[in-house]
């Protein structure tokens, strides 16, 4: 079931620019350090390695490629780290158009009331819990409530994407910001303003980077871990190349490590905890 319904699909698009930017900002050493180490050493790998290609000769030893070869292998490395930051910029973007389209939804309509024997009209927002409102075909409830009488179908595509509209009749529950489509209702308020399902679900969706699971601890700690045995292992290589006085490219030992380090999952556990 789409929460967001048709409506949501239709209504504003996540702002890709700004992700775009966003994912620039996460670049920052700091932040990955905080958020994705595994991506950090490939960022340290980019600078090692573009620095080689800028002054070739205070890497004597550790460089035999031309100049841009290494300014490839920078370029591979550091659109490495991009994607990781934008695929999070990204999420997060769509979050905040999630956000943004449930608020469409959000509207202030005017309700019949029930006043004694007579029909009262009021701004939705001045209802509360216990007040009772009739609605009509092509009306829109106004908040989160029970019916008290009568029966009709519901319009609810526009909250859960189901395009037939519900059956409800007296004790159903219906949810505000949906559409009467048939017939004529009579609705007991339960929701008070800002409590109402709706609102819940903005709430949800804007609180949706959580901290980490104890799952996703582990996972980072066994990222970590074994990121750390293969900067070992690499290490290893370049002393041991060197006490048997054959040459390494530091630039290919950097490639090797970041295929053997955990990337693609390292890269992507942001995104995922902003996802939820």
């Amino acid at each position: 079931m789409n929460l967001l319904g048709t409506h949501a699909k239709n209504g504003p698009r996540p702002d890709y620019r700004q992700a775009l930017l966003d994912s620039l900002v996460k670049l920052n050493p700091l932040y990955l350090w905080k958020d994705s180490p595994v991506m950090l050493v490939v960022e340290a790998g980019f600078a090692l390695v573009l620095a080689m290609g800028l002054a070739p000769g205070a890497f004597a030893g550790l460089v035999n490629q031309s100049r841009w070869f290494y300014f490839v292998i920078a370029g591979i490395l550091l659109l490495t780290v991009w994607f990781s930051t934008f695929s999070e910029a990204v999420s997060e973007a769509q979050g905040r158009a999630r956000v943004d389209a449930l608020r469409t939804l959000e509207k202030d309509v005017p309700a019949r009331k029930i006043v004694g024997d007579s029909e009262v009209i009021v701004p939705s927002r001045f209802l509360d819990p216990g007040d009772v409102v009739r609605a009509s075909a092509g009306e829109f409830i106004p908040r989160d409530g029970v019916i008290k009488e009568g029966k009709a179908y519901i319009d609810e595509s526009m909250m859960t994407g189901e395009s037939i509209p519900s059956y409800k009749e007296t004790g159903s529950h219906v949810i505000g910001g949906t559409k009467v489509a048939t017939d004529s209702i009579l609705i007991t308020i339960v929701a008070e303003a800002g409590k109402s399902y709706l609102d819940q679900m903005i709430s949800l969706v804007e609180n949706a980077k959580r901290p980490k699971s104890a799952s996703e601890v582990s996972l980072t700690i066994l990222l970590v871990g074994l990121t750390a045995i293969f900067v070992v292992v690499c290490s290893a290589f370049l002393f041991l190349a060197d006490h048997l006085g054959l040459v390494i490219d530091l630039a290919i030992l950097i490639s090797l490590l970041v295929a053997l380090m955990p990337t693609t999952i390292g890269g992507l556990l942001p995104a995922i905890g902003v996802a939820g």
